[in-house]
């Protein structure tokens, strides 16, 4: 998901949700990522859920976790 920086207008974040009984660190992470991904599409950083929200059709409320990066900040086009 992208998220709001003060520089590059705009950087890559994972959002993480671990399976029961699974710890990984943001480090262990993005030295994955590292090895997977192009330089441009690599999280910056990653937070950690419980659950992601979803609404009555099972998709993912992308909406409820834009909030709380993009507030402040001029409106985007999706």
């Amino acid at each position: 998901m992208p998220v709001s920086h003060h520089t590059l207008g705009e950087t890559p974040k994972a959002l993480v949700v671990l399976k029961p009984d699974q710890q990984v660190t943001e480090k262990e992470l993005i030295a994955h990522c590292r090895k997977h991904l192009a330089v441009f599409k690599l999280p910056q950083s990653i937070d950690f859920f419980q659950s992601l929200p979803k609404g009555r059709t099972g998709k993912i409320l992308k909406r409820k976790f834009r909030e709380p990066y993009w507030s402040g900040q001029t409106k985007r086009v999706n």
